[in-house]
């Protein structure tokens, strides 16, 4: 089997593609990792296709930031990045992408929203400019773009793609029951709705896919089974309140299948 496909990532990657696709065994060994700034490698066999992975926590790899067209990075973020083969044919990036639940979960202090897609602001909420919203959040997505572009610089000859951040989670129940370290900060202040989320979020991606594209580095939607019907993230693949669990993990490989990613030898 070639070992031409790598998935990088951190806790996106860990609990959903590995949570399904690696034994209980090696889940908590590369939990311990993560938890202690080690690396974990490996690979892992579906439709008979070999897909070789690294993952770890995000901390270990420090700042990124991409400005005149330059990806400013630390030695450690290049040292992970020389871990893959240099004859990788498909990378697939699943690293950072908290930045969305920091940008969209917690309600701030005076509630804010803006128009976005044809859905306008809540009545009661501070209006804010839509150009001002996608200038601050091209701020908040600058080091996942410069994370993206760095793997296409360094692997030209690979298609490189983005797997997006799982969409908000639609059910604020599910939310707040299971808050990983937003606890405290619910109780302060609350959570968002729904719609300001998932306003955020695509508006969000808007600048990052379009810059990502520019580079060369293509993105990959959320998948359609995993979305409910308003296109937020169904409670059954979630883990937590921002991350995808194996049911989300196996219907991203299907999706990749589904869009001759790859294809079973």
């Amino acid at each position: 089997m070639n070992n031409d496909i790598w998935v990088v990532g951190n806790s996106q990657l860990h609990q959903s593609i590995l949570a399904e696709y690696c034994s209980k065994e090696n889940y908590l060994k590369y939990a311990d990792d993560w938890k202690n700034q080690r690396i974990s490698s490996g690979s892992f066999i579906e439709n008979d296709r070999k897909f070789n992975f690294l993952f770890c926590n995000m901390t270990l790899l420090g700042d990124l930031s991409f400005t005149g067209n330059v990806v400013h990075h630390t030695s450690q973020m290049g040292d992970f990045v020389n871990l893959i083969n240099k004859d990788a044919k498909i990378i697939l990036i699943m690293l950072r992408g908290n930045e969305f639940a920091f940008e969209s979960l917690v309600e701030t202090t005076t509630p804010w929203d803006f128009n976005y897609g044809g859905i306008p602001a809540i009545k009661g909420r501070q209006l804010v400019k839509k150009n001002d919203a996608l200038s601050h959040f091209k701020k908040a997505t600058n080091a996942l773009i410069a994370t993206c572009i760095l793997y296409k610089i360094s692997f030209p000859n690979a298609a490189v793609y983005h797997i997006v951040a799982p969409p908000p989670i639609e059910s604020d129940k599910h939310i707040i029951e299971n808050p990983e370290g937003f606890s405290l900060l619910f109780e302060k202040f609350g959570l968002r709705p729904f719609s300001v989320r998932k306003k955020i979020y695509s508006a969000m991606y808007e600048n990052l896919s379009a810059e990502l594209h520019r580079y060369g580095v293509e993105t990959l939607e959320a998948p359609a089974d995993a979305l409910t019907e308003s296109g937020g993230l169904r409670s059954d693949f979630a883990s937590g309140c921002l991350h995808g669990n194996k049911n989300y993990g196996r219907s991203i490989i299907s999706l990749l299948e589904k869009r001759n990613i790859y294809a079973s030898l």
